[in-house]
């Protein structure tokens, strides 16, 4: 590399020097900054045709290059050669008209067609259409373009380049003659015409896509293309938060020969819950797996439509509609045949199954659910299935750490294929998880701002909505700012909490109690109690799904209880033991059902309750080491840093300031450096002075000698 004063004085140079050496290099600069000798070669050949007179060679060539290297217009490197600046490159360009540079683009693109790389027919394409700009004659060499166009936007669309791969398809469909577009080339049209409208919809570009859409739907006569264009149209409304239910999308799954009421009743709805259940019941596992795969397109994608219907009708808040949509997709997967959609279906009515308080069947749904996606892969779905099981149904049964091994692969599949719809979703339960079991919160802020990246490429503002509140909130967490009361609200370098309520879609609140699980969350770390007892007690009255019925009602209630025994202790307030209780009630009943992922949190309870309620330091030392032993064994660092963090409380407060000195010194350990919540550390080292820990709590039935005894000491 030269510098800029240099460069323009060699960019001077290239007038004077031969016309042959010229001639290569100006090849050269078409073909980039960097190049191989083998493809410029191939290139600069045809310029000279062999004659008995002017025959090139490769090692003429060789000669140009090295005379290049000394005239420092380019240096080699291990793949080739590449210009020293590109002011030099630029140069070179500017020494061709139009025409010429056309002449020259065409033979590139000509010679990456005859190269076998993978990228080949994209390098090709890009070369061919700035030499190839507008048709006017040789119609069937537009044609062949246009396939090579094609070609390179499979070759994008496979490495998740969505815009490049739109522009070629534009450019290819741009080829075509309006006149006989439909008529002598109608299969590769309509095939890119399908293409661009996916790609458009995976970018967020909502207005093209239904305008392709409505395109499509009028030129062309295949069931399969209809159908799918108007699952794309029902996926349009759902992302724009319009609702899919309406009288037409329910006629078209009529049309797809799936029956469906005009008004869902109660009676209609138990009828057919009934009538599933039935089925099921008769239906080992072994038996669904053998069921055949549906081979009509239609009803594949009327169990698709269902599917959708019932996540938009949750968000509505029409509940009997959602239950229905999913009885009769999973009644259609039993009775006709299986899909590539039937383990989202049989997933959801899992979640379906949970609610309604059928645990047991809810679980084995779930495991099905995954047998499903094993016998028919689905790339879209494969993790909306494995985050729903593992949250709603199965943690009741297993580890929920050993139920989620798949969902980062999952994740990546997402954005490979480019499905817009499920990826919001999963991320934020994705992150939520990893904030529930004690991840590294360094780690997780890495992965949420490379996800961050990837979304914004999407442009879907509903995506980036969907991580923001969890994003903020481990910032927060992770803050070098000692104004405790703004790191309890979500307003910082991703999101403005304020602006975030006003944007949201009241009728979608889901994302509105993450905002208010994440502000208790931090409220309890930062022992703003008053706050944090407000903002449960709104997670309590939702009695939202969500945090009812699913794993994150485990860490909902214990943080909500938690914060009701501390104000109860510095109040005496019973309301707030009353509320506790409920809470340590709601998570006893879950640990009797064989919940191994209750105990942790179950063992930090008995400590602090014991501590209320006893003097005896023994029994108060051994239980939260109890506490802190479980929740180190099982990974759950942020309940050992909490565990610690509280027996140095206790302790300070009964007047033996040495274990409390101890047992903070192994929460800022545990908060620091195994969980990664460096505000959270700062804060215990301003709050945790050697005067507060020798203050004894003077509510509690303490002697006072022996207090005075023990400074004196």
């Amino acid at each position: 590399m030269v510098s800029d004063s240099l460069a323009k004085w060699l960019s001077q140079k290239v007038y004077g020097i031969n016309s042959e050496m010229q001639q290569i290099l100006k090849m050269a600069s078409l073909l980039g900054y960097r190049f191989g000798e083998s493809i410029l070669f191939d290139a600069t050949s045809q310029l000279y045709p062999e004659k008995n007179d002017n025959k090139f060679s490769i090692e003429s060539m060789r000669v140009q290059l090295e005379n290049a290297v000394g005239e420092r217009f380019l240096e080699t490197i291990h793949e080739g050669y590449q210009f020293v600046h590109d002011k030099i490159q630029i140069e070179f360009q500017h020494l061709m008209d139009n025409q010429e540079r056309c002449k020259f683009q065409l033979i590139i693109g000509r010679v990456h067609l005859t190269q076998s790389e993978a990228n080949s027919k994209y390098l090709a394409a890009i070369h061919l259409n700035k030499a190839l700009n507008a048709p006017n004659d040789g119609r069937e060499n537009y044609f062949e373009l246009a396939r090579i166009n094609r070609d390179a936007s499979k070759y994008c669309e496979e490495r998740s380049a969505f815009v490049d791969a739109i522009y070629f398809l534009e450019k290819g469909l741009s080829l075509f003659n309006e006149n006989d577009r439909w008529l002598n080339t109608y299969d590769l049209a309509i095939e890119m015409t399908e293409s661009l409208a996916k790609m458009e919809f995976i970018v967020g570009n909502f207005d093209m896509c239904h305008t392709i859409n409505q395109e499509l739907l009028l030129q062309t006569i295949s069931t399969e293309l209809k159908t799918n264009v108007i699952a794309r149209e029902i996926n349009i409304q759902l992302l724009s938060h319009q609702s899919i239910i309406t009288t037409t999308s329910k006629k078209i799954i009529r049309q797809l020969g799936i029956y469906f009421p005009r008004v869902v009743t109660p009676w209609i709805l138990l009828n057919k819950l009934r009538r599933v259940r039935k089925i099921l019941k008769k239906k080992s596992d072994e038996d669904v797996l053998s069921i055949t795969t549906i081979e009509e397109p239609e009803i594949s994608t009327g169990i698709r439509l269902l599917v959708m219907f019932f996540g938009d009708s949750l968000v509505r808040k029409k509940m009997l509609l959602a239950v229905y949509s999913i009885l009769a997709a999973v009644e259609t997967t039993l009775t006709v045949g299986l899909s590539p959609y039937s383990s989202i279906a049989v997933c959801q009515f899992a979640i379906v199954e949970g609610i309604l308080g059928h645990e047991n069947q809810g679980c084995r749904l779930a495991e099905l659910s995954l047998k499903l996606l094993q016998l028919n892969p689905e790339k879209q779905f494969r993790c909306a299935v494995t985050i729903n099981a593992a949250l709603f149904s199965l943690f009741r049964k297993k580890y929920l750490r050993d139920c989620i091994e798949s969902i980062p692969k999952a994740l990546s599949d997402l954005f490979d294929i480019g499905a817009s719809n499920q990826i919001g979703y999963c991320l934020c339960m994705h992150f939520v998880i990893q904030l529930s079991l004690g991840s590294h919160l360094q780690e997780v802020e890495r992965i949420m701002h490379k996800f961050h990246d990837q979304l914004s490429d999407f442009c879907l503002e509903f995506n980036l909505l969907c991580i923001q509140p969890l994003m903020q909130a481990v910032i927060n967490l992770r803050s070098q700012s000692e104004n405790w009361k703004e790191l309890i609200i979500l307003t910082g370098d991703i999101m403005n909490e304020e602006e975030f309520t006003k944007i949201r879609d009241s009728e979608i609140d889901a994302l509105n109690l993450y905002v208010l699980y994440c502000k208790m969350l931090l409220a309890f770390l930062f022992r703003f109690h008053k706050e944090g007892y407000s903002l449960g007690k709104k997670l309590n009255d939702s009695a939202h799904p969500l945090f009812e019925k699913s794993f994150l009602s485990i860490p909902q209630k214990f943080y909500f209880l938690m914060i009701s025994y501390k104000l109860y202790h510095s109040t005496r307030k019973r309301k707030y033991l009353r509320t506790a209780r409920k809470c340590k009630n709601f998570l006893v009943r879950l640990h009797s059902h064989g919940n191994p992922n209750i105990r942790p949190y179950l063992a930090v309870i008995n400590a602090e309750e014991l501590y209320m309620n006893s003097t005896d330091a023994l029994e108060i030392n051994k239980a939260y080491s109890t506490a802190i032993e479980i929740a180190k064994t099982e990974g759950l660092s942020h309940l050992e840093a909490l565990a610690n963090e509280h027996a140095g409380l206790a302790f300070s407060q009964l007047g033996y300031p040495i274990t409390a000195n101890k047992y903070f010194a192994q929460a800022k350990s545990a908060y620091r450096y195994r969980w990664g919540a460096t505000a959270k550390y700062r804060w215990l080292v301003v709050h945790t002075n050697p005067t507060m820990m020798l203050m004894p709590d003077v509510t509690r039935k303490v002697s006072v000698n022996r207090i005075c005894e023990r400074i004196t000491k």
